[in-house]
């Protein structure tokens, strides 16, 4: 019992000094910005030489010195919207906020991103830091470069301007570099589809094995191709084609849970065991009128008798195979639960004494998803943005921790989203940002201009900024496939060069 209590003393330690070390850190950053920001608005009205400066210049080495005996070196960074020292986020006075963004805003004006320095200053360094800086108001390209020239010349090694990071992706076509793995996601998932469909039309009421074992590899390849590339086996969720729904919405589910598996950090056994769950969730179909196979199956509703008696349906599907091994045991529990919810709502009966396996708690969520986001006979498909939305409003169906990674992995406009821009283009998101701060701007093909003509797709980073460290243009609605007449999966995966900026009307 005492090595418990001191172990957790001992933690409890470790994290109390991690919180007064990271205090002291954004202390000490807070300082050093707001004195750069307060140097640099008196260097603008005196000269670099003037003695006017000496305090100003003194308390900024004293600053900067501070944070070089504590960290050994530093980067200072920013925008128009955040300032970084090393990878934390500095929170300045409001007060000073203003003559941090002039700051921020004169160094993009120069091509730069911030300034890196490793080791202690002395004030006549600084002079040479500011003299360089003011001397060139306006530097269209290499500024860094140009900077650092005459830095070096003064004879200051110890502190270097870093480049502005590049805002518009100087993408390829995807037929370069990316192809490769564009071309391995469309073959997973036709494969996955295609056996998909296959199983679904045996007519017999057994399965025979050689389509079971052909199953699992495609499965097999999938979870593959998620490991090579997520990024690209995510895409294939966007497919939404309507020739047969039962075997689409399987395949995008399978996808997608896939997808939120590998986030929870499960192992390939395990990924495979969940590919395999999920496709089976709805293997019961197959038993089901296919009149009945377009309706929603998780809305406010109550379906028809017949489509709520699919989970035992898919549940017989699962028990042909004699071994009841653990993947045999995952399966049943996903066939029997995905249609319930976490509060006990839903079809069937919830089974007595227990919570959802983890695995029914995943593929409720991606079915739910999938669902809002596809047409249906009389029901017209939600924006994916929208299906998010909708999920979030019923929370209590899902498990909150599950919900919470599913709507982060996706972002708030999922790839395939067709979006409106502030410049009246038409859109679709094609990755996310990977910067956390950003997650409302993906990298997004444009496809049609202002005027409502059709484009070739063109790449466009929508965290790019003009000269003054504006956003070009940001997003102001989503809408779906049928209403803009968008063919996403034509988009996400033609060719599209590098964008500069949304074309104005």
């Amino acid at each position: 019992m005492s090595t418990v209590t001191l172990d957790g003393g001992r933690a409890g330690g470790e994290a109390r000094d991690q919180l007064m070390e990271d205090a002291q850190i954004h202390a000490l950053g807070k300082d050093l910005t707001s004195r750069f920001a307060m140097l640099l608005k008196t260097a603008r009205i005196h000269s670099v030489h003037n003695s006017a400066l000496q305090y100003s210049i003194k308390i900024f080495v004293d600053a900067s010195n501070s944070l070089v005996l504590h960290l050994g070196e530093f980067t200072l960074r920013g925008d128009v919207d955040s300032i970084f020292i090393n990878d934390m986020r500095i929170r300045p006075e409001t007060i000073l906020w203003d003559n941090i963004v002039h700051l921020m805003q004169e160094m993009a004006d120069r091509g730069l991103g911030g300034l890196h320095v490793t080791g202690p200053l002395l004030p006549i360094q600084v002079r040479h830091v500011l003299d360089v800086f003011l001397s060139q108001r306006k530097i269209e390209s290499n500024g860094a470069q140009i900077l650092n020239e005459r830095l070096s010349a003064a004879g200051v090694d110890q502190v270097r301007f870093l480049p502005r990071l590049s805002l518009v992706l100087e993408a390829e076509k995807i037929g370069s570099h990316q192809e490769v793995a564009a071309l391995a996601s469309v073959h997973a998932y036709t494969q996955l589809l295609a056996t998909w469909k296959a199983y679904l039309s045996i007519d017999t009421y057994e399965v025979p094995e050689v389509i079971r074992n052909r199953l699992l590899h495609t499965v097999q390849d999938a979870v593959d191709m998620l490991h090579d590339d997520a990024e690209w086996f995510l895409t294939s969720a966007a497919f939404r084609r309507d020739e047969d729904l039962r075997a689409v919405h399987a395949c995008n589910v399978a996808v997608l849970s896939l997808a939120l598996g590998h986030r929870l950090e499960i192992g390939r056994k395990g990924l495979m065991n969940l590919g395999m769950a999920a496709l089976y969730a709805d293997a019961g179909l197959r038993r089901i009128p296919s009149r009945y196979h377009v309706c929603a199956l998780t809305g406010g509703g109550v379906p028809p008798p017949e489509l709520a008696a699919h989970p035992y349906e898919s549940v017989k599907e699962v028990l042909q195979t004699p071994a009841l091994t653990r993947a045999q045991r995952d399966r049943l529990m996903v066939a029997y639960e995905h249609h319930i919810g976490r509060d006990g709502k839903g079809y069937p009966p919830p089974l007595p004494g227990k919570g959802l396996h983890l695995f029914s708690a995943i593929v409720s969520l991606a079915d739910r998803f999938v669902e809002l986001s596809t047409e249906l006979p009389g029901v017209p498909a939600m924006s994916q943005s929208r299906a998010l939305e909708v999920m979030t409003q019923e929370q209590e169906r899902y498990d909150p921790r599950l919900l919470r990674i599913f709507v982060h992995m996706l972002g708030p406009f999922p790839v395939g989203s067709i979006v409106q821009l502030s410049t009246d283009e038409l859109a679709v998101v094609f990755r996310q940002s990977v910067d956390p701060r950003f997650r409302g701007r993906p990298l997004v093909k444009l496809v049609r201009s202002p005027r409502g003509e059709d484009v070739t797709p063109t790449i466009f980073d929508l965290t790019a900024c003009d000269d003054h460290g504006n956003f070009l243009a940001h997003i102001v609605d989503t809408t779906t496939p049928t209403e803009s007449g968008v063919d996403v999966i034509r988009v996400l995966f033609s060719d599209a060069s590098a964008g500069g900026r949304p074309r104005m009307a």
